[in-house]
């Protein structure tokens, strides 16, 4: 046989063999119609329902082979077990198999939410609920509702749901829940295959997974009656709102450098020092952390001075926390703490009023105010000086001044070119060199490098700060009545995004207004005074207190120029 003979029979036997092999690999066909049919439950072990099932094993068959997606992290099991389990898939066959069998005479409910999907199109199983008793009967209580936000009225994806029983001594700060579902894209949430009993039933975000509530960041809520079933509820609706309700207490009391600082374990909203001596009063200010308190030193009392003092601090929920102390200051070559200044309330998207009111905070006490060039500033030659005496109140501890002023923002024009004013400055002098009336747009609050010296000898960096002036003919109004048996309350104007952009109190008819608003998108809310104390409180759940009571108008507002919108009435 010749050579190219022998060649070509190889080469026709290569391609044989390659046509072979391609018909046996069976492949999804390029192009078409993309597959969006789920997975489905063909047979399982146990089946859906099933009573007296002791088994370790649990089996799941679909109609085509599936993957499991972070199956750990989102298969939820109720009621909660603590026994471990492993998994594994064979062929169509999802293989869940647990260390030791679970509890007995219990229905336990396995969510795998989107865990199971297929393998081409990462289409999750639906309705992937399933339910089975280690008993001989089948709990069938369920509830919904849905958790929203209380302070934006939005839904909350997402969130946990959860319920322990009356007896259990733990709570969702301490322990894992009996029972827990999760909410969906529209904040909804169902709770099935509950037993008969009384619960306390919670809602929390819980960011990391660990079915405990972290206070300080995962908001929450609770139903402050305890929960009945003996049949299924529809509409247990959660408002979520970040508290740290957790106790509060004192974890520290010494010297810090140069100061004296005493710690609490959280955020501290307020505080009141009274000294055993009245005669030996020492300043102080919140801690830098604002946990605490801090007390300065600017006499320089030698370390073995001794002041006695108790403190009386409460955290967001009212709670109360004491100390008793004696306030020692150590040597220290540390240097003082950084000083810096805050201006607080302020709104960079609102229009400031004639009546001109802002607060600005120290973290040290001031011990000297320097007046020269504190003013009001239109543009570089007209301005309003600002008057120490009259128009600056300060608080008992001097680390806070509020500047309160006239700025005549309606009446702000300036004279035809043969009217000046040339006076030597003083308090509500305008300065004018224009050959034209101007109304002004703005105005800048202007402090001066070293306007105020604090008890240490610092110097107060410059601070300049820009606010937009009202013109009713660029701005609009919001005005309605509000309707409610409740005589005290706040009625808050918030921007789109929910950010407070003024607040009134009620008038004595229930008549609102909010004058001088940018063209924009409105929220309005109120925030009910239930007990009438003169504050909105955040409840404490360790108390069993909810929160007092919120009402966010449904619609959204639209604002333009020169628009005045009416009877907007808020009925709660």
């Amino acid at each position: 046989m010749k050579v190219n003979s022998i060649a070509n029979i190889i080469l026709a036997s290569g391609i044989m063999g390659f046509f072979i092999a391609s018909c046996a690999n069976v492949r999804q066909p390029i192009g078409g119609q993309q597959d969006t049919i789920p997975p489905k439950l063909v047979t399982s072990v146990p089946q859906m329902g099933d009573i007296n099932y002791r088994g370790k094993k649990f089996a799941f068959t679909f109609d085509e082979y599936t993957q499991p997606k972070n199956l750990k992290q989102k298969l939820l099991i109720t009621p909660q077990t603590d026994v471990r389990y492993d998994f594994k898939m064979k062929k169509k066959s999802l293989i869940i198999t647990f260390e030791e069998p679970l509890e007995e005479n219990t229905t336990y409910n396995f969510n795998f939410q989107d865990a199971i999907q297929d393998i081409n199109e990462n289409n999750p199983w639906k309705n992937s609920v399933f339910a089975f008793s280690t008993g001989d009967y089948i709990d069938s209580l369920e509830i919904s509702g849905q958790v929203t936000e209380l302070m934006t009225g939005l839904p909350v994806k997402e969130a946990t749901v959860v319920l322990f029983d009356v007896s259990d001594s733990l709570n969702i700060f301490t322990g894992k829940p009996e029972y827990f579902a999760k909410t969906d894209e529209e904040g909804f949430y169902k709770l099935s295959y509950i037993r008969n009993g009384d619960f306390r039933a919670y809602a929390f975000l819980d960011a990391n997974n660990n079915l405990l509530n972290d206070a300080e960041s995962e908001p929450s809520a609770f139903l402050t009656d305890t929960l009945s079933l003996s049949e299924s509820q529809e509409n247990l609706d959660f408002q979520l709102l970040l508290v740290d309700g957790r106790e509060f207490h004192v974890n520290s009391a010494k010297p810090s450098g140069k100061y004296f600082d005493v710690i609490f374990n959280k955020y501290v909203t307020d505080y009141e020092v009274n000294f055993l001596n009245p005669d030996e009063k020492v300043l102080h200010d919140f801690s830098v952390e604002h946990n605490g308190v801090r007390f300065f030193n600017p006499e320089l009392r030698s370390e073995n001075d001794s002041i006695a003092a108790r403190i009386i601090a409460k955290d967001s929920v009212n709670n109360e926390g004491f100390a008793e102390v004696f306030i020692k200051f150590s040597e220290s070559r540390r240097k003082y703490g950084e000083f810096l200044t805050e201006i607080v309330n302020i709104n960079h998207d609102n229009p400031v009023p004639a009546a001109f009111s802002e607060k600005i905070r120290f973290n040290k006490p001031i011990r000297e105010v320097h007046p020269d060039s504190m003013l009001f500033a239109f543009d570089t030659l007209n301005f309003l000086q600002i008057d120490i005496e009259k128009e600056l109140e300060w608080n008992e501890n001097f680390n806070e001044v509020t500047i309160r002023k006239n700025i005549g923002l309606d009446s702000i024009f300036l004279p035809p070119a043969d009217t000046l004013f040339l006076d030597s400055l003083k308090a509500d002098s305008i300065y004018i060199n224009q050959p034209s009336p101007i109304v002004f747009k703005e105005v800048s609050l202007v402090l001066p490098k070293g306007a105020f010296i604090s008890v240490e000898s610092d110097s107060s960096e410059a601070i300049s700060q820009k606010f937009s002036l009202a013109r009713p003919e660029d701005l609009g109004s919001i005005a309605g009545r509000v309707i409610t048996n409740y005589p005290k309350y706040k009625i808050q104007a918030l921007s789109q995004d929910f950010k407070l952009v003024k607040e009134l109190e009620p008038s004595e008819n229930g008549d609102y207004l909010f004058q001088n608003l940018k063209p924009g998108t409105y929220r309005l809310r109120l925030l009910i005074d239930e007990n009438e104390n003169g504050v909105w409180e955040y409840g404490n759940m360790l108390k069993n207190e909810s929160p007092e009571p919120v009402y966010i108008y449904p619609e959204e507002i639209a604002i333009r120029a020169n628009w005045e919108l009416t009877n907007i009435d808020l009925v709660y």
